[in-house]
């Protein structure tokens, strides 16, 4: 989150850091998922294998990633160790962080992704 923050040109957003006392997490989440350009969904045994929030909030990035164009880049899967990947992802090309060395992958990605953002008609 600290490293897309300092980059200036991200708006990062995490639920650690945007959620204030008393709003709707769900609400919160499904809402930052929905107005996002990009998602950055991080892999982890304790995501994946996890029950409750994590899988909702999985459930709910691939069910907007499902309305995106076919070509476009919008989610992009971060494999923090050597978990398995749920189905529904192992489809879309992911990264390698068990080191903590995939920064520079994943900026690029992300550059990719904002210079080919479809362009909003005045």
């Amino acid at each position: 989150y600290q490293k897309l923050l300092f980059e200036g040109w991200i708006d990062p957003w995490l639920d650690d850091e945007k959620l204030l006392p008393g709003q709707k997490r769900d609400l919160e989440v499904t809402n930052a998922v929905e107005s996002a350009d990009a998602v950055l969904l991080f892999l982890s045994e304790n995501s994946v294998n996890g029950e409750g929030a994590v899988q909702k909030e999985i459930k709910k990035i691939l069910e907007v990633y499902e309305e995106k164009p076919e070509s476009a880049m919008f989610l992009f899967p971060v494999r923090l160790d050597n978990c398995e990947i749920p189905k529904d992802l192992r489809q879309i090309q992911r990264v390698e962080d068990f080191d903590g060395s995939a920064y520079p992958k994943i900026k690029k990605a992300l550059q990719y992704r904002f210079q080919n953002l479809p362009r909003k008609q005045n």
